[in-house]
């Protein structure tokens, strides 16, 4: 009977052992989890973790013109889009053709040490020229624009710089535009692309006394069509000191 016994015992173990085997089998045919992240768009706060900056504007939470005071679009067209953006979710997209403008304005109060900061990204190259960005001081206009063949250039009223590089497409770009104007009529500015020094001005005939200046991002007289993001536009305006 004892040997009986055992030999039940000694099967119904046989048998487990086989069941559990199988069930092994049948894990190992399964498809194992994916263990690849899931990517998903995000909020980053840009302008709110910054709190330092005079003048931000990351097109992130109002609608336009946002912290500008005004926004312009001469047949152009600017509108929030978040199919592109240096920080998530939004940035603004300008489109124009030729003969048009849209652009954001922004007054401060005096100051002659002008500083503007912010991202750009030009999915190919337009046709003709436009200009990106300036300072404006009564009837008097310094900033920076881009030619079909990518070249980078500043300006001065009427008076036109060529620029030493081009303008990256098909990423985002940083781009820094350094203005000095001084009471006595003298001025300096710097456009850097990255960290690329594109135009370095010395000589600048700027207005007597004063300053109350205003700044302008956007696309403005154009001479071809052109399609261009900004995000995460920052200013500051400071006494200058010669």
């Amino acid at each position: 009977m004892e040997s009986k016994r055992r030999l039940s015992l000694t099967k119904s173990l046989i048998l487990i052992c086989c069941g559990i085997a199988l069930a092994v089998v049948a894990c190992n045919d399964e498809e194992p989890p994916s263990t690849e992240p899931t990517v998903m768009r995000g909020v980053d706060p840009f302008c709110n973790t910054r709190p330092k900056i005079e003048f931000c504007e990351d097109f992130d939470v109002e609608s336009l013109p946002g912290a500008f005071d005004t926004q312009t679009a001469d047949s152009g067209t600017m509108t929030i889009d978040s199919s592109q953006s240096s920080s998530l979710p939004n940035s603004v997209l300008v489109e124009v053709d030729s003969s048009e403008s849209a652009e954001l304005r922004h007054t401060f109060d005096e100051g002659g040490k002008l500083r503007l900061f912010g991202m750009i990204y030009v999915p190919e190259l337009g046709t003709g020229e436009v200009k990106l960005g300036s300072f404006i001081v009564g009837d008097y206009q310094i900033g920076f624009g881009v030619s079909e063949d990518g070249g980078l250039w500043a300006y001065e009223n009427d008076q036109k710089y060529t620029g030493d590089g081009s303008i990256p497409t098909g990423k985002w770009a940083s781009f820094r535009w350094d203005v000095n104007i001084y009471g006595d009529g003298t001025g300096t500015a710097i456009l850097r692309f990255g960290n690329d020094f594109i135009v370095n001005l010395n000589e600048l005939d700027t207005p007597v006394g004063s300053v109350i200046p205003s700044v302008m991002v956007g696309l403005s007289e154009a001479t071809g069509s052109w399609k261009v993001y900004f995000d995460n536009v920052t200013v500051a305006v400071q006494e200058v000191v010669q």
